[in-house]
């Protein structure tokens, strides 16, 4: 089972934002809220835009930046803290794992299993969220 993926948290220094926007240059590390439904992440030199679908969207608390990734879909684009990590598609008949492309160096979700079922449930014993795909 993967870990589930559903909140991108990071702190971010205030003067990181500037005129932030994305495909801009940025040399800073960390996360920011673009609007209420996209966060940002300086990805190789670049702001890179990172889908919120959820229902909480993105949202800044303090020099926290949570995205709900809840509702995101395959081939979005995904944080460099999420690769490797997964949820559930919308309809929780899929997962969809954050994966790196070595050739180009960016971030996107891939769908990675077909499910009668996908759900995130808590392992008592790690306290950490995972996918459940039942086949």
């Amino acid at each position: 089972m993967m870990r589930s993926f559903i909140f991108v948290t990071a702190a971010v220094a205030l003067s990181a934002c500037g005129s932030a926007a994305p495909g801009g240059p940025c040399s800073t590390a960390g996360f920011l809220c673009f609007d209420q439904v996209t966060a940002l992440e300086c990805q190789l030199g670049t702001w890179t835009a990172l889908p919120c679908r959820g229902a909480t969207g993105c949202q800044r608390t303090g020099n926290t930046i949570t995205c709900d990734m809840s509702a995101n879909q395959e081939s979005d684009s995904c944080a460099s803290s999420a690769v490797g990590s997964g949820l559930c598609t919308v309809d929780g008949k899929a997962t969809l794992e954050c994966r790196n492309d070595p050739a180009t160096g960016k971030n996107s979700l891939k769908k990675t299993n077909t499910c009668m079922s996908c759900s995130i449930q808590r392992n008592m014993t790690t306290q950490k969220d995972e996918v459940v795909c039942q086949p």
